[in-house]
């Protein structure tokens, strides 16, 4: 007795059900277990695509590159903050940056208006 080749069961279309038949002693039935890594797969990056696409963004490289950007913009701020601290500033740090920045946009817009335009002279040899 001879085994035969396995062939796919038909009542099971799509599956993975194998039987096998060793004469007329046995007919063995093999079935393949679902691949639930596969299914976890598909569902986590439909979840992915989805995350991704709420927040406009078509890779997730792109997604870390702009994470990263994000943690450095924030790193700075809490420096930023920090050092207002360390100054004993108080108020809206938006409001106590902006005064020094228009003092020194007057001054060097009075500077330049000062400043005449001098002639140019060749040194004659």
């Amino acid at each position: 007795m001879e085994p035969r080749a396995p062939e796919r069961n038909p009542q099971r279309a799509g599956s993975r059900s194998y039987k096998i038949t060793v004469g007329d002693l046995a007919v063995i039935t093999v079935d393949a277990s679902p691949n639930t890594k596969h299914e976890k797969r598909q569902s986590v990056d439909a979840e992915r695509s989805t995350l991704l696409e709420s927040i406009d963004v078509p890779t997730s490289a792109e997604a870390r590159a702009l994470l990263s950007k994000r943690r450095d913009l924030e790193a700075n701020r809490k420096a930023v903050l920090t050092e207002l601290k360390t100054l004993k500033v108080t108020g809206d740090p938006a409001l106590v940056i902006a005064k020094p920045r228009a003092m020194l946009l007057r001054r060097q817009t009075r500077q330049s208006l000062l400043r005449w335009p001098t002639p140019s002279v060749k040194p004659s040899r």
